[in-house]
Order: structure tokens, then C-alpha cells, then sequence
């Protein structure tokens, strides 16, 4: 009985011994996403995000600058949205209250400048209850912000042919410090995006 005891609890500290190690590790690297590409030495390097210029909720002039050696969320939507940006927003809303406290930016792109303007953008942004201290709702001219679309490896266009014109990826963007796409992450999926929380922590501390 005695042996069987000292066994069973063997077995448990091994088992505790396992889990400590198993969260302890690291985690592995995230892929660069993106092609690779060549520098003015003929160096191959990886692919970075496009500079920008737009304008946000408050009037402000915001480019790629003001993400400098910062991790960044990045996603595409438009305010008349009734389907799937209500909810992209959401998740963003949650990884942010999730976050808090942690240095990283969020910054959501309308698809419909036109009507999407800075006063559309505040109002929206407060409504969604988002936290505007880490968080852009820009706008701009449409073609700029299809092509930035395109530069994190989503698709951004105005459909005309469609019921609902605006066409956009549902996905959530994640950059790291140099400007590297690090993670494509499904922002209606409640999973998905807790991997994204748990990939910005990891990337953060990078």
C-alpha cells in the first residue's frame, strides 16, 4: 500500500514537473508572412508592410512612423457594416480589454471613405466602446486604402455588382516592430482570436 502510494505520487510530481516545463517553454517563432525581398545590395530580406498616410477619429495625420518598434492589429471594415464588422470590432474590443496595460496599437481601416468620415469614425469607435488611447479608425482616399489592404496580404474593393459594394477580408493583421506580418487571424472566430492575444503577448516581449 505504501509502495502504491509512493508510486501514485511519483507519477503525480512527475506529471506537475512536465506541465511546468511545458508552459515554461518557449513559444516558437511566428512565420513572416509575405514574399521575400531583395535590397538595394542584392540582399534578400523579408517582406514589409507599405508606408501610409491617413487621416483619424480626431483629425490626426497617421502614418507607419507613429507604429515605430510597436506591435500592431490592423483590420478593414466600413461603419453600415451589419454583418461581419460588428463583430471583427468586438474581438478587437476584447483582445484590448485583454491587453491592457501591454504596448501594442490597433488600427482599423474604413472601406468606405465616402461616407465613413472622422465624425462617422468617433462615433462608431464610441459605440463599439473602443478604447481610443491605443486605437485608429482612419479614413482616406479609397484607392490608397485598397492598395494598403493589399500590402498586409488582404483584399479591399468597392463591388459595385454586389447588394453591399464594400468587399473586405475578415482577418486580423498582426505586425511586429519591423514591420513584418507575423499572423493572419480569422476576426469572427472567438478562437482564433485568442490565439491572436496570446501571439501579441509573445511578440511584444520580442
Amino acid at each position: 500500500m505504501f509502495q502504491g502510494n509512493w508510486i501514485s505520487n511519483k507519477l503525480k510530481s512527475s506529471l506537475l514537473l512536465l506541465i511546468i516545463v511545458a508552459c515554461s517553454s518557449p513559444k516558437q517563432p511566428l512565420p513572416v508572412y509575405g514574399p521575400k525581398q531583395i535590397n538595394e545590395s542584392g540582399e534578400e530580406i523579408d517582406y514589409t508592410v507599405s508606408d501610409f498616410k491617413f487621416v483619424n477619429q480626431n483629425n490626426q495625420i497617421i502614418t507607419l512612423d507613429k507604429y515605430k518598434n510597436q506591435v500592431y492589429v490592423t483590420d478593414f471594415f466600413f461603419t453600415t457594416c451589419q454583418t461581419i464588422c460588428p463583430v471583427m470590432t468586438n474581438q478587437l474590443s476584447r483582445v484590448q480589454r485583454k491587453l491592457n496595460g501591454i504596448n501594442f496599437s490597433i488600427l482599423s481601416h474604413t472601406v468606405n471613405p465616402e461616407y465613413d468620415t472622422t465624425d462617422v469614425l468617433l462615433d462608431y469607435a464610441q459605440k463599439m466602446g473602443a478604447d481610443l488611447s491605443n486605437w485608429d479608425f482612419v479614413t482616406g482616399e479609397a484607392q490608397k486604402i485598397y492598395r494598403q489592404a493589399a500590402t498586409y496580404q488582404l483584399t479591399a474593393i468597392k463591388d459595385t455588382s454586389q447588394p453591399i459594394p464594400f468587399v473586405h477580408s475578415e482577418f486580423l493583421v498582426l505586425v511586429d516592430k519591423k514591420n513584418r506580418i507575423r499572423g493572419l487571424y480569422d476576426g469572427t472566430d472567438t478562437t482564433e482570436v485568442n490565439n491572436l492575444i496570446e501571439d501579441i503577448k509573445w511578440l511584444v516581449k520580442q
